[in-house]
Protein backbone atom coordinates (compact mmCIF):
# COMPACT_ATOMS: atom_id res chain seq x y z
CA UNK A 1 0.00 0.00 0.00
CA UNK A 2 3.00 2.22 0.60
CA UNK A 3 4.20 2.12 -2.80
CA UNK A 4 1.02 2.68 -4.21
CA UNK A 5 0.54 5.70 -2.61
CA UNK A 6 3.56 6.72 -3.72
CA UNK A 7 3.05 5.78 -7.16
CA UNK A 8 -0.35 7.70 -6.84
CA UNK A 9 1.66 10.49 -5.76
CA UNK A 10 4.16 10.49 -8.19
CA UNK A 11 1.31 10.24 -10.92
CA UNK A 12 -0.36 13.29 -9.06
CA UNK A 13 2.37 14.99 -9.45
CA UNK A 14 3.12 14.26 -12.60
CA UNK A 15 -0.27 15.60 -13.57
CA UNK A 16 -0.32 18.79 -12.24
CA UNK A 17 3.36 19.18 -13.76
CA UNK A 18 1.48 18.57 -16.72
CA UNK A 19 -1.30 20.66 -16.82
CA UNK A 20 1.36 23.44 -15.10
CA UNK A 21 3.10 23.18 -18.38
CA UNK A 22 -0.27 22.69 -20.74
CA UNK A 23 -1.26 26.38 -19.03
CA UNK A 24 1.84 27.83 -20.32
CA UNK A 25 1.40 26.30 -23.11
CA UNK A 26 -1.90 28.18 -23.73
CA UNK A 27 -1.17 31.35 -22.13
CA UNK A 28 1.64 31.02 -24.96
CA UNK A 29 -0.76 29.82 -27.31
CA UNK A 30 -2.86 33.22 -26.74
CA UNK A 31 0.52 35.27 -26.70
CA UNK A 32 1.31 34.53 -30.03
CA UNK A 33 -2.39 34.68 -31.39
CA UNK A 34 -2.74 38.22 -30.00
CA UNK A 35 0.33 39.23 -31.54
CA UNK A 36 -0.67 37.76 -34.48
CA UNK A 37 -3.96 39.98 -33.96
CA UNK A 38 -1.80 42.72 -33.43
CA UNK A 39 0.59 42.38 -36.52
CA UNK A 40 -2.62 41.40 -38.47
CA UNK A 41 -4.03 45.34 -37.52
CA UNK A 42 -0.84 47.16 -38.25
CA UNK A 43 -0.71 45.24 -41.75
CA UNK A 44 -4.19 46.47 -42.44
CA UNK A 45 -3.78 50.28 -40.89
CA UNK A 46 -0.36 50.17 -42.86
CA UNK A 47 -2.09 49.94 -45.76
CA UNK A 48 -4.97 52.15 -45.17
CA UNK A 49 -2.27 54.71 -44.36
CA UNK A 50 -0.61 54.01 -47.52
CA UNK A 51 -3.76 54.30 -49.37
CA UNK A 52 -4.79 57.43 -47.96
CA UNK A 53 -1.30 58.84 -48.46
CA UNK A 54 -1.80 58.10 -52.22
CA UNK A 55 -5.11 59.65 -52.20
CA UNK A 56 -3.69 62.69 -50.24
CA UNK A 57 -1.05 63.23 -52.95
CA UNK A 58 -3.25 62.77 -55.68
CA UNK A 59 -5.80 65.48 -53.90
CA UNK A 60 -2.86 67.94 -53.37
CA UNK A 61 -1.49 67.47 -57.03
CA UNK A 62 -5.31 68.25 -58.06
CA UNK A 63 -5.12 71.17 -55.51
CA UNK A 64 -1.72 72.35 -56.54
CA UNK A 65 -3.19 72.35 -60.30
CA UNK A 66 -6.19 74.19 -59.23
CA UNK A 67 -3.93 76.78 -57.31
CA UNK A 68 -1.31 77.62 -60.19
CA UNK A 69 -4.80 78.26 -62.05
CA UNK A 70 -6.37 79.94 -59.99
CA UNK A 71 -3.25 81.90 -58.88
CA UNK A 72 -3.13 82.82 -62.68
CA UNK A 73 -6.36 83.89 -62.88
CA UNK A 74 -5.66 86.07 -59.35
CA UNK A 75 -2.91 88.01 -60.86
CA UNK A 76 -5.30 88.69 -64.15
CA UNK A 77 -7.21 90.03 -61.72
CA UNK A 78 -4.96 91.95 -59.52
CA UNK A 79 -3.88 93.73 -62.97
CA UNK A 80 -7.24 94.28 -63.87
CA UNK A 81 -8.22 95.76 -59.98
CA UNK A 82 -4.70 97.62 -59.67
CA UNK A 83 -5.43 99.72 -63.21
CA UNK A 84 -9.28 100.39 -62.07
CA UNK A 85 -7.69 101.19 -58.13
CA UNK A 86 -5.12 103.47 -59.99
CA UNK A 87 -8.09 105.25 -62.09
CA UNK A 88 -9.51 105.78 -58.94
CA UNK A 89 -7.18 107.50 -57.10
CA UNK A 90 -6.23 109.73 -59.48
CA UNK A 91 -9.68 110.71 -60.24
CA UNK A 92 -10.30 110.79 -55.96
CA UNK A 93 -6.81 113.04 -56.06
CA UNK A 94 -7.43 115.01 -58.74
CA UNK A 95 -10.85 115.82 -57.00
CA UNK A 96 -9.40 116.57 -54.13
CA UNK A 97 -7.01 118.73 -55.09
CA UNK A 98 -9.67 120.79 -56.90
CA UNK A 99 -11.96 120.65 -53.80
CA UNK A 100 -8.76 122.30 -51.66
CA UNK A 101 -8.25 124.72 -54.74
CA UNK A 102 -11.42 125.88 -54.33
CA UNK A 103 -11.29 126.37 -50.24
CA UNK A 104 -8.09 127.92 -50.76
CA UNK A 105 -9.45 130.55 -52.97
CA UNK A 106 -12.54 130.88 -51.26
CA UNK A 107 -10.12 131.46 -48.04
CA UNK A 108 -7.84 133.75 -49.74
CA UNK A 109 -11.13 136.08 -51.30
CA UNK A 110 -12.07 136.15 -47.03
CA UNK A 111 -8.70 136.86 -46.19
CA UNK A 112 -8.39 139.52 -48.75
CA UNK A 113 -12.18 140.77 -48.12
CA UNK A 114 -10.56 141.09 -44.63
CA UNK A 115 -7.82 143.02 -45.59
CA UNK A 116 -9.58 145.41 -47.30
CA UNK A 117 -12.29 145.72 -45.36
CA UNK A 118 -10.01 146.98 -42.71
CA UNK A 119 -8.55 148.99 -44.83
CA UNK A 120 -11.13 150.94 -45.75
CA UNK A 121 -12.50 150.74 -42.30
CA UNK A 122 -9.25 153.05 -41.66
CA UNK A 123 -9.22 155.09 -44.96
CA UNK A 124 -13.11 156.28 -43.87
CA UNK A 125 -11.91 156.92 -40.56
CA UNK A 126 -8.70 158.91 -42.25
CA UNK A 127 -11.14 160.51 -44.41
CA UNK A 128 -13.74 161.64 -42.40
CA UNK A 129 -10.90 162.83 -39.84
CA UNK A 130 -9.53 164.80 -42.99
CA UNK A 131 -13.09 166.16 -44.50
CA UNK A 132 -13.39 167.52 -40.29
CA UNK A 133 -10.47 168.96 -40.74
CA UNK A 134 -11.13 170.17 -44.33
CA UNK A 135 -14.50 171.37 -42.85
CA UNK A 136 -13.08 173.43 -39.99
CA UNK A 137 -10.29 174.85 -42.52
CA UNK A 138 -13.36 176.00 -44.98
CA UNK A 139 -14.83 176.93 -41.73
CA UNK A 140 -11.70 179.19 -41.16
CA UNK A 141 -10.93 180.61 -44.45
CA UNK A 142 -14.34 181.74 -44.68
CA UNK A 143 -14.42 183.26 -40.83
CA UNK A 144 -10.95 185.06 -42.48
CA UNK A 145 -12.71 185.87 -45.92
CA UNK A 146 -15.40 187.84 -43.71
CA UNK A 147 -12.71 189.26 -41.23
CA UNK A 148 -10.95 190.57 -44.29
CA UNK A 149 -14.01 192.16 -45.99
CA UNK A 150 -15.33 193.57 -42.73
CA UNK A 151 -11.53 195.10 -42.78
CA UNK A 152 -11.42 196.45 -45.80
CA UNK A 153 -14.78 197.89 -45.74
CA UNK A 154 -13.99 199.55 -42.68
CA UNK A 155 -10.61 200.42 -44.01
CA UNK A 156 -12.79 201.79 -47.24
CA UNK A 157 -15.26 203.70 -44.78
CA UNK A 158 -12.13 204.64 -42.98
CA UNK A 159 -10.39 206.47 -46.11
CA UNK A 160 -13.96 208.10 -47.29
CA UNK A 161 -14.19 209.47 -44.14
CA UNK A 162 -10.30 211.00 -44.07
CA UNK A 163 -10.52 212.01 -47.10
CA UNK A 164 -14.06 213.67 -46.40
CA UNK A 165 -12.79 215.40 -43.20
CA UNK A 166 -9.58 216.37 -44.06
CA UNK A 167 -8.88 215.54 -48.05
CA UNK A 168 -6.26 212.86 -47.77
CA UNK A 169 -5.77 210.06 -49.78
CA UNK A 170 -4.86 207.09 -47.80
CA UNK A 171 -3.58 203.92 -50.56
CA UNK A 172 -0.23 202.39 -49.12
CA UNK A 173 0.74 201.94 -45.97
CA UNK A 174 3.89 203.06 -46.89
CA UNK A 175 2.32 206.46 -48.03
CA UNK A 176 -0.04 205.96 -44.90
CA UNK A 177 2.87 207.65 -42.79
CA UNK A 178 4.41 210.19 -45.18
CA UNK A 179 0.65 211.55 -45.45
CA UNK A 180 -0.05 210.92 -42.11
CA UNK A 181 2.47 213.64 -41.28
CA UNK A 182 2.22 215.93 -43.89
CA UNK A 183 -1.45 215.93 -42.34
CA UNK A 184 -0.07 216.05 -38.95
CA UNK A 185 2.30 219.68 -40.29
CA UNK A 186 -1.05 221.16 -41.96
CA UNK A 187 -2.95 220.67 -39.14
CA UNK A 188 -1.25 221.75 -36.39
CA UNK A 189 -0.75 219.78 -33.13
CA UNK A 190 -4.76 219.11 -33.54
CA UNK A 191 -5.09 215.33 -32.91
CA UNK A 192 -6.87 213.28 -35.68
CA UNK A 193 -9.04 211.15 -33.73
CA UNK A 194 -10.81 208.76 -36.59
CA UNK A 195 -7.39 208.02 -37.29
CA UNK A 196 -6.08 206.57 -34.46
CA UNK A 197 -9.68 204.75 -33.61
CA UNK A 198 -8.92 203.05 -37.24
CA UNK A 199 -5.59 202.56 -36.56
CA UNK A 200 -6.14 200.89 -32.92
CA UNK A 201 -8.72 199.03 -34.82
CA UNK A 202 -6.52 197.66 -37.88
CA UNK A 203 -4.14 196.86 -34.57
CA UNK A 204 -7.02 194.50 -33.17
CA UNK A 205 -7.22 192.95 -36.91
CA UNK A 206 -4.20 192.19 -37.30
CA UNK A 207 -3.67 190.96 -33.28
CA UNK A 208 -6.87 188.57 -34.53
CA UNK A 209 -5.30 187.16 -37.72
CA UNK A 210 -2.29 186.11 -35.74
CA UNK A 211 -3.93 184.60 -32.89
CA UNK A 212 -6.05 182.65 -35.75
CA UNK A 213 -2.67 181.05 -36.95
CA UNK A 214 -1.24 180.32 -40.41
CA UNK A 215 -4.09 179.32 -43.10
CA UNK A 216 -3.07 175.89 -45.06
CA UNK A 217 -2.92 176.85 -48.53
CA UNK A 218 -2.89 173.12 -50.06
CA UNK A 219 -5.86 171.93 -48.47
CA UNK A 220 -7.61 171.97 -51.83
CA UNK A 221 -5.05 169.99 -53.27
CA UNK A 222 -4.75 167.38 -49.83
CA UNK A 223 -8.89 167.08 -50.77
CA UNK A 224 -7.75 166.30 -54.10
CA UNK A 225 -5.63 163.83 -53.36
CA UNK A 226 -8.12 162.42 -50.73
CA UNK A 227 -10.82 162.93 -52.86
CA UNK A 228 -8.66 160.11 -55.96
CA UNK A 229 -7.73 157.99 -52.88
CA UNK A 230 -11.10 157.69 -52.11
CA UNK A 231 -12.38 156.99 -55.60
CA UNK A 232 -9.88 154.24 -56.13
CA UNK A 233 -10.55 152.49 -52.64
CA UNK A 234 -14.16 152.96 -53.45
CA UNK A 235 -13.61 151.26 -56.88
CA UNK A 236 -11.92 148.44 -55.22
CA UNK A 237 -14.52 148.18 -52.75
CA UNK A 238 -16.69 147.75 -55.50
CA UNK A 239 -14.98 145.23 -57.37
CA UNK A 240 -14.48 142.51 -54.15
CA UNK A 241 -18.10 143.45 -53.42
CA UNK A 242 -19.07 142.13 -57.10
CA UNK A 243 -16.52 139.11 -56.53
CA UNK A 244 -18.28 138.91 -53.15
CA UNK A 245 -21.80 138.53 -55.13
CA UNK A 246 -20.02 136.16 -57.49
CA UNK A 247 -19.19 133.63 -55.09
CA UNK A 248 -22.55 134.08 -53.17
CA UNK A 249 -24.03 133.29 -56.45
CA UNK A 250 -21.54 130.37 -57.30
CA UNK A 251 -22.31 128.92 -53.72
CA UNK A 252 -26.17 129.42 -53.90
CA UNK A 253 -25.50 126.99 -57.52
CA UNK A 254 -23.68 124.34 -55.61
CA UNK A 255 -26.08 124.60 -52.61
CA UNK A 256 -28.90 124.53 -55.26
CA UNK A 257 -27.94 121.32 -57.45
CA UNK A 258 -26.79 120.15 -54.26
CA UNK A 259 -30.16 120.40 -52.77
CA UNK A 260 -32.27 118.88 -55.96
CA UNK A 261 -29.11 115.74 -56.39
CA UNK A 262 -29.90 114.97 -52.83
CA UNK A 263 -33.59 114.95 -52.75
CA UNK A 264 -33.08 113.02 -55.65
CA UNK A 265 -30.91 110.56 -54.67
CA UNK A 266 -32.97 110.38 -51.51
CA UNK A 267 -36.23 110.34 -53.07
CA UNK A 268 -34.82 107.05 -54.93
CA UNK A 269 -33.06 105.88 -51.98
CA UNK A 270 -36.51 105.79 -49.45
CA UNK A 271 -37.71 103.98 -52.43
CA UNK A 272 -35.64 101.48 -52.75
CA UNK A 273 -35.31 100.62 -49.10
CA UNK A 274 -38.92 100.51 -48.51
CA UNK A 275 -39.37 97.88 -50.99
CA UNK A 276 -36.09 95.75 -50.02
CA UNK A 277 -37.13 96.02 -46.43
CA UNK A 278 -40.29 93.94 -47.36
CA UNK A 279 -38.55 91.45 -48.80
CA UNK A 280 -36.23 91.06 -46.48
CA UNK A 281 -38.92 90.93 -43.72
CA UNK A 282 -40.95 89.20 -46.10
CA UNK A 283 -43.89 92.39 -44.83
CA UNK A 284 -43.74 95.14 -43.04
CA UNK A 285 -42.82 99.00 -43.77
CA UNK A 286 -40.34 100.84 -43.84
CA UNK A 287 -38.87 104.75 -44.38
CA UNK A 288 -36.38 107.53 -44.29
CA UNK A 289 -37.18 110.79 -42.35
CA UNK A 290 -35.61 114.50 -42.91
CA UNK A 291 -35.29 115.70 -39.53
CA UNK A 292 -35.43 119.45 -40.80
CA UNK A 293 -37.05 119.49 -44.29
CA UNK A 294 -36.24 123.28 -44.73
CA UNK A 295 -32.67 122.65 -44.67
CA UNK A 296 -31.72 118.81 -45.88
CA UNK A 297 -27.94 120.18 -46.13
CA UNK A 298 -27.79 120.06 -42.68
CA UNK A 299 -30.89 117.85 -41.66
CA UNK A 300 -30.16 114.46 -40.03
CA UNK A 301 -31.93 111.42 -41.33
CA UNK A 302 -34.15 109.28 -38.82
CA UNK A 303 -35.34 105.78 -39.96
CA UNK A 304 -38.43 104.38 -38.79
CA UNK A 305 -39.03 100.71 -39.14
CA UNK A 306 -42.07 98.41 -38.45
CA UNK A 307 -41.71 94.93 -38.85
CA UNK A 308 -44.66 92.61 -39.50
CA UNK A 309 -46.67 92.42 -36.24
CA UNK A 310 -45.30 95.83 -34.62
CA UNK A 311 -45.83 99.21 -34.20
CA UNK A 312 -44.30 101.91 -36.58
CA UNK A 313 -41.14 102.80 -34.55
CA UNK A 314 -37.52 104.20 -34.42
CA UNK A 315 -34.90 101.60 -35.71
CA UNK A 316 -32.94 101.98 -32.26
CA UNK A 317 -36.01 100.35 -30.23
CA UNK A 318 -35.59 97.00 -32.22
CA UNK A 319 -33.64 93.78 -31.75
CA UNK A 320 -29.95 93.26 -32.84
CA UNK A 321 -31.32 91.01 -35.60
CA UNK A 322 -34.29 93.62 -36.97
CA UNK A 323 -31.38 96.57 -36.61
CA UNK A 324 -29.16 94.22 -38.77
CA UNK A 325 -32.04 93.24 -41.34
CA UNK A 326 -32.42 96.90 -41.46
CA UNK A 327 -29.41 97.77 -41.86
CA UNK A 328 -28.96 95.28 -44.65
CA UNK A 329 -31.81 96.73 -46.73
CA UNK A 330 -30.85 100.53 -46.49
CA UNK A 331 -27.20 99.03 -47.99
CA UNK A 332 -29.03 97.26 -50.52
CA UNK A 333 -30.91 100.15 -51.50
CA UNK A 334 -28.12 102.48 -51.51
CA UNK A 335 -26.04 99.99 -53.60
CA UNK A 336 -29.23 99.96 -56.07
CA UNK A 337 -28.96 103.87 -56.48
CA UNK A 338 -24.90 104.10 -56.69
CA UNK A 339 -23.39 100.51 -57.58
CA UNK A 340 -19.62 99.93 -57.72
CA UNK A 341 -17.54 97.47 -59.51
CA UNK A 342 -17.05 95.54 -56.27
CA UNK A 343 -18.47 95.37 -52.62
CA UNK A 344 -16.88 93.61 -49.21
CA UNK A 345 -19.27 92.89 -46.79
CA UNK A 346 -17.94 91.91 -43.44
CA UNK A 347 -20.12 89.27 -41.24
CA UNK A 348 -23.00 91.13 -42.52
CA UNK A 349 -24.78 87.82 -41.76
CA UNK A 350 -23.58 86.96 -38.37
CA UNK A 351 -26.69 88.13 -36.11
CA UNK A 352 -29.13 86.65 -38.61
CA UNK A 353 -31.45 83.70 -38.19
CA UNK A 354 -31.57 80.76 -41.13
CA UNK A 355 -34.82 82.17 -42.60
CA UNK A 356 -33.61 85.96 -42.63
CA UNK A 357 -29.94 84.13 -44.55
CA UNK A 358 -32.03 82.93 -46.79
CA UNK A 359 -33.61 86.44 -47.76
CA UNK A 360 -30.67 88.00 -47.38
CA UNK A 361 -29.14 85.63 -49.81
CA UNK A 362 -31.86 85.73 -52.56
CA UNK A 363 -31.77 89.30 -52.41
CA UNK A 364 -27.98 89.22 -52.90
CA UNK A 365 -28.62 87.67 -56.36
CA UNK A 366 -29.79 90.55 -57.85
CA UNK A 367 -26.53 92.48 -57.20
CA UNK A 368 -23.53 89.67 -58.07
CA UNK A 369 -24.55 90.05 -62.04
CA UNK A 370 -23.55 92.87 -62.03
CA UNK A 371 -20.60 93.54 -59.16
CA UNK A 372 -17.95 91.41 -57.19
CA UNK A 373 -19.24 90.94 -53.77
CA UNK A 374 -16.45 89.86 -50.97
CA UNK A 375 -17.93 88.11 -48.43
CA UNK A 376 -16.56 87.66 -44.92
CA UNK A 377 -19.16 84.92 -43.33
CA UNK A 378 -19.29 81.81 -41.42
CA UNK A 379 -22.53 80.72 -42.26
CA UNK A 380 -23.29 78.20 -44.61
CA UNK A 381 -25.99 79.57 -46.66
CA UNK A 382 -24.45 82.63 -47.63
CA UNK A 383 -21.29 80.59 -48.52
CA UNK A 384 -23.30 78.40 -51.46
CA UNK A 385 -23.71 81.49 -53.48
CA UNK A 386 -19.59 81.94 -53.66
CA UNK A 387 -17.05 80.67 -56.67
CA UNK A 388 -14.12 80.39 -54.68
CA UNK A 389 -14.14 80.32 -51.12
CA UNK A 390 -10.95 81.38 -49.02
CA UNK A 391 -9.93 79.99 -45.53
CA UNK A 392 -7.18 79.91 -42.51
CA UNK A 393 -6.25 76.13 -41.22
CA UNK A 394 -3.13 75.48 -39.30
CA UNK A 395 -1.76 72.11 -40.25
CA UNK A 396 1.34 72.60 -37.78
CA UNK A 397 1.55 74.91 -34.79
CA UNK A 398 2.26 78.29 -35.07
CA UNK A 399 1.37 77.79 -38.37
CA UNK A 400 -1.08 79.02 -40.67
CA UNK A 401 -2.06 78.62 -44.13
CA UNK A 402 -4.61 79.88 -46.45
CA UNK A 403 -6.63 77.20 -48.58
CA UNK A 404 -8.82 78.43 -51.29
CA UNK A 405 -11.36 76.37 -53.11
CA UNK A 406 -12.88 77.02 -56.34
CA UNK A 407 -16.50 75.67 -57.20
CA UNK A 408 -17.04 74.59 -61.00
CA UNK A 409 -20.44 75.64 -62.82
CA UNK A 410 -21.67 77.20 -65.53
CA UNK A 411 -20.21 80.84 -65.81
CA UNK A 412 -23.96 82.27 -67.06
CA UNK A 413 -25.30 80.90 -63.83
CA UNK A 414 -22.65 82.02 -61.14
CA UNK A 415 -21.60 84.84 -59.98
CA UNK A 416 -18.63 86.55 -58.80
CA UNK A 417 -18.75 86.02 -55.15
CA UNK A 418 -15.50 85.29 -52.79
CA UNK A 419 -16.55 83.51 -49.25
CA UNK A 420 -13.98 84.08 -46.74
Amino acid sequence: ERGSQELLDAARESIRARQDEKENVLVRVAEVRSRQASFTQRRQQAEKDKNWIVETERGQKQMAEALAKEAEDTVTRRQMLETESQGLEEDTVRLNAERDEIVRNLEAFRLEREKVLAALAELETERREKQQFLDEARERVHAFEMQSTEIRFSMERLKERIFNAYQVDLVLDSERQGMQGEASDSLGTEPITDIEIAKADIQKCREKLNRMGPVNLVAIEEHQEMTERFNFLTQQEQDLLKAKDDLHKAIQKINRTTRELFAETFTKVQGYFADYFKLLFNGGQAELVLLDESDILESGIDIIARPPGKKLQNISLLSGGEKALTAVALVFALFKVRPSPFCILDEIDAPLDETNVERFCNVLKEFITTSQFILITHNKRTMNLADAVYGITMAQTGISNVVSVKFSGKESERSEVKAI
